[in-house]
């Protein structure tokens, strides 16, 4: 059994956290990493995909309302797309080799320590790549970014 990736928290205001986003998102591309952006709500799926696609090409986004979107996250595994901006809806269920995730404004009231467990819980879940980034982006600290990350730290001082 292999640790899980621990959370690392990056504050971060106005456009520097889309210039993150870019970075990342190019710097996973050249090592062949797929990235998980997750936003909070719907409409935010929407226009952080309309900013980042200006500036990196391979991505898409999926959300609840979006009707194609197994064909989406088809595409995303044969690495038609290098990153998708996702709501909660691929929270759960989804299993790919190097794997990234960051979860952005994960300061949103939506996200409790338990969800932020569970959609760090995407990285790292095959034994033959048990490790890679998870990143909170958010303008402060919150209690329930610290618990998660506490309550992985603890899981893995376990193993």
């Amino acid at each position: 059994m292999h640790p899980l990736p621990c959370p690392k928290i990056v504050i971060l205001f106005g456009i520097d956290k889309y210039i993150f986003l870019i970075k990342k998102i190019k710097e996973y591309e050249k090592t062949n990493k797929q990235l998980f952006i997750f936003v909070p709500t719907i409409d935010e799926s929407y226009y952080v995909y309309e900013i980042l696609k200006k500036f990196v090409r391979n991505g898409n986004r999926v959300n609840s309302e979006i009707i194609d979107r197994e064909e989406i996250i088809e595409n995303f595994r044969r690495h038609k797309y290098s990153y998708l901006v996702t709501t909660a809806v691929l929270e759960r269920g989804v299993t790919l080799k190097n794997l990234q995730v960051i979860i952005f404004h994960s300061d949103h009231e939506i996200y409790n320590s338990a969800s932020l467990i569970q959609i760090s819980g995407r990285v790292g879940r095959l034994c033959d790549a048990p490790d890679g980034d998870v990143y909170f982006i958010a303008s402060k600290k919150t209690k329930g970014m610290l618990d998660a990350i506490n309550k992985i730290q603890e899981a893995n001082s376990h193993l």
